[in-house]
Parts: C-alpha cells; structure tokens; sequence
C-alpha cells in the first residue's frame, strides 16, 4: 500500500514530471548497495547491467562495510535492503545522512516485501522510495538511476570544500606565478563565486591555509 501524500511528502525535486525528466547520465553510475542476500545482491548486479548505461555497484554485506564504503567514497545512488544484520535501512539511512561525503546522495529502501509502515517511515526518512525487490528490473532500475542522478544537487560544501583544496594545493606547487584573475574566471564559468566582500582577495582565499571563506554556487 503507498503511503498518503498526507502522510509523507517527498523533498523537492525528489520527483519529476515525465516531460522533464533528466537526461541519461554520460559518465557511469557509483551506486552502493546494502545487500546481505549474495543472492539477491548478485540478482541486482545483473539486472543492473542490462539497463544500458554505465553502472559501477558496490555491495557492502553489514553496516561495518557499508560506514566504511560512505566514508572514503562518493556515491551516486544507495539502495538499502531493509533487513541487515546488526540494524535495519533506516539505521543505514540515518548513518548516510550524517556522513558529509555522501550526505545529499539519493537514496531508495528495498525489501523482499513492502510493507506500509515501511514505506512510509523510509520516505519520512529522506528515501526517494521504498520498493519490492522484485520490482527492480532493468527498466525500472533504468528509470530510477536517471531519475536519482537528476535529483541530486550538482554542488555540495563538501565538494566545494574539495575543489578550494585542490586549488590550492596545485598553486602550492606551481613553478611560475599563477594568474589568478584567469582561475576565478573559470570558477565563475561553472557557477562557484565567492561571497560579497571577498571579490579582490583572491590571493590570500586560494593560497592561506586557514580562511573563513567557503566557495558557494552562483544563483544568479
């Protein structure tokens, strides 16, 4: 039973109408996948496959693997199988939730059976949906992967925080001076401006080790 648009409601832009639904991802898919059923997981892997795009899957069996995996990489798309040893998919959403790295990423609840109660506290939970495994074929895998990537916010502190890294870390580097009028101009090219107050210091936000300053994404 699908849960009320009363009884929860998905978070903005978790949802697209069919006209406007992303487009189909060039580079491929990370997707986790908590999956204690080798069977199951192997079932997923392979209809993963037939989906025609580009599809990358980790399977992590427990919760210790699965904190790890979120920790030291970034992922795409997570599925949680809602039974796990040691806890359940809820638990393994919370834990996501709080990891900075994989905080934002789309997430979805699947079971061997739905149940409504499940349903409804996964979406409460920020899951995109709660599904039967059985459902998880090619086309509804395909239909799901497009639509989670499309979800996803491009730019997150955490990615940004990375970019400043790597910045600065190549202009620690560099042997000849660095122009740095050209590097802000190609920051603003993809949208990421710095703050009001901070636009002729440059040089010390790219080459101080510690600063205030965060990168954030141009809304205008």
């Amino acid at each position: 039973m699908i849960p009320t648009a009363q009884e929860c409601t998905p978070r903005r832009g978790a949802l697209f109408h069919p006209l406007e639904m992303p487009h189909t991802p060039d580079d491929p898919v990370e997707v986790l996948l908590l999956e204690d059923s080798r069977f199951d997981a192997a079932t997923l892997e392979r209809q993963f496959g037939r989906t025609d795009l580009k599809v990358n899957v980790t399977v992590t069996e427990d919760l210790t693997a699965y904190s790890v995996a979120i920790r030291e990489r970034r992922f795409d798309v997570v599925l949680l199988d809602y039974v796990i040893p040691g806890g359940d998919g809820l638990a393994a959403c919370a834990l996501l939730s709080g990891t900075p790295r994989n905080a934002d990423v789309p997430r979805v609840m699947i079971s061997n059976e739905v149940r409504h109660d499940m349903a409804v506290a996964a979406l409460k939970s920020g899951c995109l949906d709660c599904l039967p495994k059985e459902s998880l074929g090619p086309d509804m895998l395909r239909d799901l992967l497009i639509r989670a990537v499309g979800a996803r916010p491009r730019w997150t502190p955490h990615l940004l925080n990375e970019i400043r890294t790597l910045v600065r870390e190549e202009l620690a580097s560099a042997s000849v001076p660095v122009d740095l009028s050209q590097l802000q101009f190609a920051l603003a090219a993809i949208g990421i401006t710095a703050p009001p107050g901070h636009k002729s210091d440059w040089g010390s936000i790219f080459q101080e080790e510690e600063t205030a300053f965060v990168f954030r994404k141009q809304t205008h």
